[in-house]
């Protein structure tokens, strides 16, 4: 990855972490750990890997994302409104009785949500279904009507991804949704995207080496697997890059039009941490998680940090001077009826 597009992710994703604290505090949500530690993740996949439509988010030909520990909504909605499904301005509703964006994603109230998020482990299951639909949808020459050549629609499937949290993958209907994806070739186009976050370190020896076994128990079913640093874009390409080779499961290859059918799904085990970005909440103890934690003083304190962090405005559309955070602030806080925070 060349330093350009390196810092161009860098400062898109503190401009996304910026609206997330702004959000989850209007909100007086508690979902702001789980929230920062995907910001990165989700840039990467937006800017650099899923095929999308902002102003088409139903298109036929756009690649599928599944989130599936919804607790992460904020961040998806932070990166869905930059990226133009809708306009920023639905973020400082979040999670506000008949608003766009409610606590869970959830498809056909939200453009650019493909799938609902909520009960642990049903994201993979979800993403499986996908898959097996997309193909079927081929086969019936679905795509010959979307502006693709006959030779294209022939081998093109729309590529399908899940993201998951480390703690789901307890759950049974995981395991059994990924026995089911290692039987079948037709079936290989599923990408998952474990979050692994952690909290300062403390548990990070522990959380590394059950990464390890895991991918390990992935690598056994027939699934590729990789593990990367879920905070560095360059760590991310690589793990991407390393399931991205198509093979079929006895290592012959097949053909390597994006979006065909890889004939081996692959799992990206990504290393984070709860509430990057904002040093308040990357040293919480983790006994407060249930607690809100976005106060205006915090939120002013977090704002002030990620400017540090990134030297000043990002390049994103969204971008922002310090200098016009306190005005934004304040207008949005009245508007909303968040007065007591003033």
């Amino acid at each position: 990855m060349d330093d350009r597009c390196r810092h161009f992710l860098e400062e898109t994703a503190l401009e996304i972490r910026k609206d997330v604290v702004r959000m989850i505090s209007l909100a007086r949500s508690e979902q702001s750990a789980l929230a920062l530690s995907l910001v990165d993740v989700l840039v990467y996949l937006y800017w650099k890997v899923l095929r999308t439509f902002p102003t088409d988010p139903g298109n036929p030909l756009r690649d599928r994302f599944v989130l599936s520990d919804g607790l992460g909504g904020p961040a998806l909605y932070a990166v869905l409104a930059a990226k133009g499904f809708f306009s920023r301005d639905e973020l400082w509703s979040f999670s506000r009785l008949g608003a766009v964006l409610q606590g869970m994603p959830f498809p056909g109230r939200t453009p650019g949500v493909d799938a609902p998020g909520g009960p642990p482990g049903q994201g993979l299951g979800i993403a499986l279904g996908m898959v097996m639909a997309l193909g079927k949808r081929r086969c019936d020459g679905a795509f010959s009507a979307s502006g693709m050549s006959g030779e294209e629609t022939a081998s093109y499937v729309p590529a399908v991804f899940c993201c998951m949290n480390l703690e789901e993958l307890r759950e049974g209907c995981v395991w059994d949704a990924a026995r089911v994806a290692a039987r079948d070739d037709a079936l290989g186009g599923l990408r998952v995207v474990v979050n692994c976050p952690g909290w300062n370190g403390k548990t990070e020896p522990c959380r590394d080496e059950e990464m390890e076994r895991l991918a390990s128990r992935f690598r056994d079913l027939g699934w590729k697997a990789a593990v990367g640093d879920g905070h560095d874009f360059a760590s991310v390409e690589e793990g991407f890059a390393a399931l991205s080779t198509p093979e079929r499961k006895d290592g012959t290859a097949v053909s390597s039009v994006r979006g065909a059918s890889c004939g081996v799904p692959g799992v990206l085990f990504l290393r984070t941490r709860y509430g990057k970005g904002v040093s308040a909440e990357e040293n919480r103890d983790v006994a407060s998680e249930g607690r809100p934690v976005f106060s205006r003083p915090r939120l002013d304190s977090a704002l002030r940090e990620l400017e540090r962090r990134g030297g000043g405005s990002g390049t994103t559309p969204q971008e922002e001077s310090a200098s016009e955070d306190a005005s934004f602030r304040t207008d949005v806080f009245h508007s909303s009826g968040k007065e007591e925070f003033l």
